[in-house]
């Protein structure tokens, strides 16, 4: 039985600051509820299989609330929730708030040790989840309410508007970004801030009502929230994408069939997608898709050229910058406003401050440097986090007071990000002053997935790099040095790493060392450690070749996306280092090589080149099933 816990609120106190937002600044589920109010049979919310209106999405948001309020639900209260896509998703994001509650969402897809980590250090009283979902829950979290098989009774609740509890310096919601001490940190920010935020891109990006938003991030990643809630406010839509990410060669048919106009993707994504449509031209979103916004990661000079060489005059580019400690974006640059210029940098910029934020490049004093000197970024300004959730001493450290700003008691946070002035007035990022990297758009500290990888059994030491320079083609290395004595495989440490750690924190390679190779301070030389070749990686199964043209052309097709020489009939794509998006390309490419609607989710059911191909040469016989029974049909003119 799940142990009831009392309803008390673990955040941060709200600091007594100036770059907090204007207090005539209203809360986002306010605005929504007003735009609910002028348009409600407009649609607000469109999914796989339907569509809500704004009423429907009021009505269902407020029966939540009430059901969270009974449960106790208040200011500064989290509320966890671990949902599939679906548009449970925007219900459950404006239920919490209009409660006071505290926002936490978690990937379903994470172990559950890792999601039992973060539900005890955020101090969930709730967890708004599925009923699928619900065996991956520790059973320590005292409510757990389940959205669709708890529905009827939900739905019995009065739809009406509540009574605000919530100002603008109540906490919003929490998420978490890896930590370099080997623990998770969560990041709180409060409702002045977010919605100051989505007022600067609504001006930015020039949302409008006739505007829809795709929802292609996950809730965890707080791009999400761009993609949601400037849509909202303005009487736009949201389109949701289902589960499985998307192929590279059906983004376009999924994006003209929604009606997208407004599109944020990462790089990783962007790059595939953009040289499918340059490839085929009649691989075409459709005309209404006017804004690409690409953060999360340096887009590389590669997808600018083929921007350029695709339709630059009815789509703007935009790249966006900006940690989640400075809620969501703080830099833009218009790439098609620029685009002359563009096309000559080495590295894109990331632009100048949003509405609101100011941007220092300092040394180590907190001096400026002078135009062109490397420096560390700050962030200033309206729409800074309040703090790490429970760590006082780290929020210190990152979140510091002002020199520069004009009004005493102002913050600024220390991205750790390397970057420079141009000329022309854009910040030009360079690297990072840290170990932390961005892998498929995701923080990751190196020292965290280090700390997992020494806790493994057998291990004595080990240390984790970011290889490759593009952003699609960045992965993790890990090395590890076993105990003397020790007989441990690569494959089990890999294993007990899936066990703790996010998909995309797991290294796509092991590799065993003898020792790690030192500096003189007694550091690790991590540019002393070895570059995996392309070979198979050490502690993959027994290699078997394969046996039929079918197998070759899926191994082959495999070995060129992971990037290594060779890949037998009985290894895993994903034991090899493959994640979703890779799988993506794999699967885009044997469609092509075989004239098969072949799907996503038969990789991740069949990973192995044995199983793939069998999956294949059913896939055919059953297309050739059907064509010859069409033909029979037609011949004898049924």
């Amino acid at each position: 039985m799940r142990q009831q816990a009392a309803m008390t609120g673990t955040f941060l106190r709200a600091p007594v600051r100036l770059d907090s937002a204007p207090a005539s600044t209203a809360c986002l589920h306010e605005l929504i509820q007003d735009q609910a109010s002028r348009t409600p049979e407009a649609t607000a919310v469109v999914f796989d299989g339907g569509c809500m209106t704004y009423a429907e999405l009021e009505a269902r948001s407020n029966q939540l609330a009430r059901r969270l309020r009974g449960l106790g639900v208040g200011p500064d209260v989290c509320v966890a929730a671990i949902l599939n896509r679906t548009p449970d998703l925007v219900v459950s994001l404006l239920g919490i708030w209009k409660t006071g509650g505290v926002y936490l969402p978690l990937d379903p897809e994470s172990p559950p040790a890792r999601l039992q980590l973060l539900l005890s250090d955020a101090q969930a009283a709730v967890v708004l989840t599925h009923a699928n979902l619900v065996e991956r829950l520790p059973e320590t979290v005292p409510h757990v309410l389940r959205l669709d098989a708890d529905g009827p009774s939900i739905d019995r609740e009065d739809a009406s508007p509540l009574d605000s509890m919530v100002t603008e310096s109540n906490a919003a919601y929490v998420l978490y970004t890896s930590g370099s001490t080997g623990v998770p940190k969560g990041v709180v920010v409060d409702h002045g801030a977010i919605a100051t935020h989505c007022h600067a891109i609504r001006e930015s990006y020039e949302i409008t009502s006739d505007d829809c938003a795709l929802l292609f991030h996950a809730m965890t990643f707080d791009p999400s929230l761009e993609e949601i809630l400037p849509l909202l406010m303005m009487g736009g839509r949201v389109a949701i994408r289902g589960d499985e990410v998307w192929l590279p060669d059906e983004c376009h048919r999924h994006l003209a069939s929604l009606g997208v106009t407004v599109l944020l993707l990462t790089p990783a994504y962007w790059l595939p997608v953009l040289r499918d449509w340059q490839q085929r031209p009649d691989h075409d979103p459709g005309s209404q898709l006017r804004l690409v916004v690409i953060g999360g990661d340096f887009l590389p000079i590669e997808g600018v050229r083929l921007w350029a060489g695709w339709r630059p005059d009815s789509v703007r580019l935009v790249i966006a910058y900006g940690p989640t400690e400075a809620t969501v974006t703080a830099t833009t640059y218009d790439v098609s406003a620029n685009l002359s210029q563009a096309l000559t940098c080495e590295r894109m910029p990331i632009g100048r401050p949003l509405a609101g934020r100011t941007v220092h490049i300092l040394d180590a004093d907190q001096n400026p440097v002078p135009m062109g000197t490397p420096g560390e970024l700050h962030i200033g300004g309206y729409g800074l986090a309040r703090g790490y959730l429970n760590r006082p001493e780290l929020t210190a450290e990152r979140f510091v007071p002002d020199p520069h700003a004009v009004e005493p008691g102002a913050r600024m946070y220390r991205t750790g990000d390397i970057a420079r002035w141009r000329t022309d007035g854009n910040i030009e990022m360079l690297g990072r002053a840290d170990h932390q990297v961005k892998i498929r758009g995701f923080r990751v500290e190196l020292g965290e997935v280090e700390a997992a990888l020494a806790r493994q059994p057998g291990v004595e030491s080990a240390a984790v790099i970011a290889n490759g320079s593009s952003a699609d083609h960045r992965r993790l290395i890990g090395y590890v040095v076993l105990r003397p004595g020790v007989q441990q495989t690569m494959s089990n440490v890999r294993s007990g790493l899936s066990r703790e750690l996010a998909e995309h924190m797991v290294p796509a390679r092991l590799m065993r060392l003898d020792h790690l190779p030192l500096l003189s301070n007694g550091k690790i030389d991590r540019a002393a450690l070895p570059v995996p070749d392309h070979a198979r990686p050490e502690d993959a199964l027994d290699y078997r070749a394969p046996r039929t043209p079918f197998e070759e052309i899926v191994a082959g097709t495999m070995a060129e996306v992971l990037g290594i020489d060779r890949v037998g009939v009985c290894d895993d794509f994903f034991g090899l280092g493959g994640h979703s998006l890779l799988a993506t390309q794999v699967v885009s490419r044997l469609r092509e090589a075989f004239g098969i609607d072949l799907q996503l989710r038969t990789i991740f059911e069949n990973p192995t080149v044995e199983g793939l191909s069998l999956a294949i040469l059913d896939l055919l016989a059953s297309q050739d099933a059907t064509a010859a029974l069409d033909h029979g049909l037609a011949e004898s003119g049924q």
